[in-house]
């Protein structure tokens, strides 16, 4: 999942299935090793009663809030290197002697962080060492990765997250003994909350959370910090810290998972009203005649479609047509007769990706769209431009901001 929502960006078996075989293999290999427990084993007094609930919701907003921040510093922090007036082979340099120091004064900073995240899910630190943990570690992390430094970011998150969702467990125990909040419970809700803010991957966040632990009980309180947590970030934050470094260098990456509108959206919703017809006894001269101005009140299509006595579609012609029957001299005859008669036709109840393919595959312009019952009943014409209002009413409408809403 953690690939899926991150790097591949698709929900399609050919992604799904290959990824889900390469962690199989991982999941068997790992139980013939004799490591089939869980990672980071706890335990949970029950399952969170509504108002604890309520506490690890809030804990997640606060989560978002503190992804948006940390995301921003990290970054903050890189540009401060580049202002230096040294070159940039020195930052890692100074980026190690600033991290030793913090290690040198807080021990548990270094490292990957696997004891810490233990020790925190399983409440057996201090409030006062987790506080000091939570800033040390961010002061490092951040200053590690600002002057380019190779680190990672999942253990660094889950290690700030679970320090800060532990204080506010610890707090929270405090103020509403009543509620049952469980600081160790807290402190995953805190790690997998700033994680699914900071880096948009809600689902993973909270599989991973189940998955470390082995404890079902702790899916609501996962659920709840988690969203919450996406929420405040999506509301406040267009990129993720995942993809920030790549939009800056210009390349686009997607923010969302979107459907192909035109693969929904039918034609009936994006064709205009029927053009006006021709009749199949007007002559190419007299066509001729309305497309050169000499009819005021005529309009100047690019296609004109041409309809028998009885008022059904017999054909269509485009300017192209009229031209080089003029030129060959053809003025008298009917316009019936250099049409084609052969027309590419959409239905109203077809997707726009229908008619798309259709345009590409005859390389044309517009489709008339004629009633299924009746293939010569015109209902209307389907053109480059009424797609693109389609598409265009399709992103207004996912772009509305609803009252209320940031």
């Amino acid at each position: 999942i953690l690939a899926i929502e991150l790097l591949l960006f698709e929900f399609r078996a050919r992604s799904i299935i290959p990824v889900s075989l390469a962690c199989v293999s991982s999941i068997g290999i790992r139980a013939w090793c004799g490591e089939a427990g869980a990672v980071f084993p706890m335990a949970l007094e029950g399952t969170p009663s509504p108002g604890a609930l309520a506490i690890y919701l809030v804990i997640g907003a606060f989560m978002g809030l503190l992804s948006v921040g940390v995301t921003k510093a990290i970054y903050a922090v890189e540009d401060w290197f580049e202002l230096l007036p040294i070159h940039w082979m020195w930052w890692p340099a100074l980026g190690g002697v600033a991290v030793g120091f913090i290690g040198w004064m807080a021990p548990r900073t270094l490292g990957v962080g696997y004891g810490n995240i233990d020790d925190l899910i399983n409440n057996r630190l201090a409030v006062q060492v987790v506080a000091i943990l939570a800033i040390t570690k961010f002061l490092s992390w951040a200053i590690s990765l600002g002057s380019g430094t190779s680190g990672g970011t999942l253990a660094p998150l889950l290690t700030l997250g679970g320090a800060v969702g532990a204080v506010m467990g610890t707090a929270a125990l405090a103020l509403f003994p009543d509620l049952h909040v469980q600081p160790g419970l807290a402190a995953l809700v805190g790690m997998t909350a700033l994680f699914a803010g900071a880096s948009r991957a809600l689902l993973a966040s909270v599989i991973f959370g189940l998955e470390i632990t082995h404890q079902p009980d702790a899916l609501g309180a996962l659920l709840a910090g988690c969203a919450a947590a996406s929420l405040v970030s999506q509301l406040l934050m267009r990129h993720s810290i995942m993809t920030e470094k790549i939009v800056r260098r210009g390349i686009r990456v997607p923010v969302h998972y979107d459907t192909d509108p035109f693969h929904h959206v039918p034609v009936r919703n994006a064709a205009d009203q029927p053009a006006r017809m021709i009749p199949d006894t007007l002559t190419i001269g007299e066509l001729a005649d309305r497309m050169a101005g000499r009819d005021p009140s005529y309009a100047l299509p690019s296609t004109h479609f041409i309809q028998n006595a009885a008022g059904d579609l017999c054909g269509v012609i485009s300017r192209g047509d009229l031209l080089a029957a003029v030129e060959f001299g053809n003025a008298e005859a009917s316009v019936l007769t250099v049409a084609t008669t052969d027309v590419v036709v959409i239905y109203p109840d077809d997707v726009v990706q229908d008619a798309v393919e259709k345009m590409l595959e005859f390389d044309i312009g517009q489709l008339p769209v004629v009633s299924r019952d009746n293939p010569r009943q015109l209902l209307g014409i389907l053109t480059r431009k009424g797609i693109l209002t389609a598409r265009k009413h399709q992103i207004d409408h996912e772009n509305e901001v609803q009252p209320g809403w940031i």
